[in-house]
């Protein structure tokens, strides 16, 4: 947190930044670390380093089950070639902007606490983070319609939602219903992990909402011998699949793929300004960067939702 946090103590120097603001690659990859480390998901997704605005991603797909056995001196026919796809995606990122005013009382109460900056430098990491992990799992559109947040960038669900389809180039979407209520989480569980390619399902996780994996739990503790779950509030798994809970997923959705299969895109080239504003009586600090997500296979995704 050393880097990022010079960049809010100090004015921009020439070891952190050139000219414009933009931050160095050392200083740019801390900034990006630091907002990875803060999200328990962002740090098990594929994070891919921009240096442009747009960056493909190029994802090779190999048939299962090729090993054939051909007779010596005999050339092998088209069916005993594995057939190879590129499944590639490219990221556009789209620029957004994070700003933050410090009042000067409170730089003057917190002057004299060791590692300030570095407790402030952790806050804005973690708040990015917040604001990242919250906007990649429902933003719904990237046109910045009417200032939306929401509508910085489409997130993993609208992606997998407008993916989805039946050949083996789209996501799969199940109908779960109302979680909980017109179906139970075993049912509607059990039917989007019976949707997932048999050769992603190995990896696969399934990620939740908080208040859905409280109903799981529910569920679970009001089974016989369950009440062990329902006290510790902890169902690590179901149907052997590792359960991942986001704050920031929205209740009755759930999506089942490996953490890998999402990527999260950010361009390297990231601007920050330092101000001091007297008249303001604070130091306003801006963060100018951009970044976009992705489903790298959409085969290997599935959404369940109340499908309308």
């Amino acid at each position: 947190m050393g880097v990022l946090a010079d960049l809010l103590k100090t004015d921009v120097t020439p070891e952190s930044a050139s000219v414009g603001g933009a931050l160095r690659p050392e200083a740019a990859n801390a900034f990006i670390d630091a907002v990875v480390d803060q999200s328990g998901l962002l740090k098990r997704i594929t994070l891919h380093r921009m240096n442009r605005l747009t960056s493909d991603i190029s994802v090779i797909d190999i048939a299962a089950r090729v090993l054939k056995r051909v007779a010596e001196g005999t050339e092998p026919s088209a069916g005993d070639l594995p057939g190879v796809s590129n499944l590639g995606k490219t990221l556009l990122a789209l620029p957004m902007q994070l700003f933050q005013s410090i009042p000067f009382s409170t730089l003057s109460d917190n002057a004299n606490i060791a590692g300030y900056e570095e407790q402030l430098a952790a806050a804005f990491a973690r708040k990015f983070a917040n604001e990242i992990e919250d906007l990649a799992l429902n933003g719904t559109d990237d046109d910045y319609t009417g200032s939306a947040f929401l509508e910085l960038n489409k997130g993993w669900i609208a992606l997998a939602k407008a993916a989805a389809g039946a050949d083996n180039t789209t996501t799969r979407a199940v109908d779960v219903g109302t979680l909980g209520t017109t179906s139970t989480y075993a049912v509607a569980l059990t039917a989007v992990i019976a949707a997932q390619d048999p050769r992603f399902d190995p990896t696969s996780a399934l990620i939740l909402s908080p208040a859905d994996y409280r109903g799981i739990v529910q569920a679970v503790g009001g089974t016989t011998g369950g009440i062990q779950y329902l006290v510790q509030g902890n169902v690590p798994s179901f149907l052997g699949k590792e359960i991942v809970v986001s704050p920031f997923m929205p209740t009755g959705t759930v999506l089942y793929t490996p953490l890998t299969n999402l990527v999260y895109g950010i361009c390297r080239d990231i601007e920050r300004y330092r101000e001091v504003k007297g008249t303001k009586r604070c130091v306003d600090y801006t963060f100018n960067l951009a970044c976009d997500f992705a489903i790298a296979i959409n085969r290997a995704c599935v959404v369940g939702y109340d499908v309308p």
